[in-house]
């Protein structure tokens, strides 16, 4: 991949469907050298499990990439505050202590880091608690577990998945559009600056996205959707690019 450009834009982002922290140091440091061939690269952003970081696992990456100022991000899956939502019904693994220590290391290197922030990650919760608790989990991770910024989202359906299993049983009612924006509206403006709203994408692709007032979503190409969700989404798609 890295052979088919001459330059790199600004900031690069390795994502390998899990943790890059878990693959071996030799393929990490090879896909360093990799990207440090070409020039342009000022950040590079990776995601890592908080167990994985470790003194170690971060001064090595810093100590390669610190020689060319390029700034590390590291992105969390934390998903929510309530921590039995996230480690016995998401499986997360991420426990406050581990979340804690990895950001102390990573600031200690100074190495940015980000927390994945889901509004309504459990069929459970109604979209009225959904929204609260997604209020309260940025707070959590902005000002308790002082991560830097938040990349937030509502819940989408991907096929093969627990929810996709309960949505087609109509058994998960989906976050609507008003959800998303009522949590951002909540947050004082110094808070709103270090929250980025994520499109709906992934690897595969969803195929049932937030509607604003569809309880069971629309088709991420929008073919299903109404004249509204189409302006909702055109409008939400042009706060993503300038923050306003």
């Amino acid at each position: 991949i890295v052979e088919r450009y001459n330059f790199f834009p600004g900031i690069i982002a390795v994502f390998n469907a899990g943790s890059f922290l878990q693959m071996d140091w030799v393929l990490q440091k090879a896909i360093l050298m990799a990207l440090l061939v070409k020039p342009g690269m000022k950040q590079l952003i990776i995601e890592a499990r908080a167990v994985l970081i470790t003194e170690n696992s971060i001064r090595r990456i810093t100590d390669i990439l610190d020689k060319f100022n390029i700034q590390l991000t590291i992105r969390i899956g934390i998903e929510t505050k309530d921590a039995n939502i996230r480690n016995v019904l998401l499986k997360k693994g991420q426990s406050e202590k581990a979340i804690n220590n990895a950001v102390m290391i990573c600031h200690r290197y100074n190495v940015r880091v980000g927390a994945y922030i889901m509004l309504k990650p459990w069929y459970t919760i109604s979209n009225e608690q959904a929204r609260i608790e997604a209020l309260h989990s940025i707070y959590w991770v902005l000002d308790i577990l002082n991560v830097d910024e938040v990349y937030f989202s509502a819940t989408f359906i991907v096929e093969g998945t627990p929810l996709f299993d309960l949505w087609s049983e109509n058994k998960f009612i989906l976050p609507t559009l008003w959800d998303i924006v009522w949590v951002l509206k909540q947050l004082d403006e110094e808070k709103r600056q270090k929250v980025v709203l994520l499109p709906f994408e992934d690897e595969p692709q969803p195929i049932a996205i937030p509607s604003s007032h569809k309880k069971y979503g629309v088709r991420m190409d929008l073919q299903d959707a109404s004249d509204e969700d189409k302006i909702f989404h055109y409008l939400l798609e042009e706060y993503r690019r300038t923050m306003e």
